[in-house]
């Protein structure tokens, strides 16, 4: 990562979807283009879903971690749109 961008923090663990799929389109909306940020959720479905909406708008997905034994899913990505 980049130590001069800011990293930016979506947790939506404990949200029901497809309520997180809102939470991260209003929060990419306040990122300024080229920040880095990690989407933390508990939800496996959520997980596949939020990759996806990533995909579709056009933001970078740089890796993807699945701790199964702490039930916590995660995406880093950039924003690129």
């Amino acid at each position: 990562m980049d130590s001069l961008a800011q990293e930016y923090l979506i947790d939506v663990k404990g949200i029901e979807c497809p309520q997180p799929v809102n939470v991260v389109a209003k929060e990419l909306s306040k990122m300024p283009v080229g920040t880095q940020f990690r989407i933390v959720t508990d939800n496996y479905v959520c997980y596949m879903m939020l990759q996806r909406l990533l995909k579709m708008l056009g933001e970078r997905v740089d890796s993807t971690a699945e701790h199964e034994d702490a039930e916590e899913y995660e995406i880093i990505a950039t924003r690129l749109m």
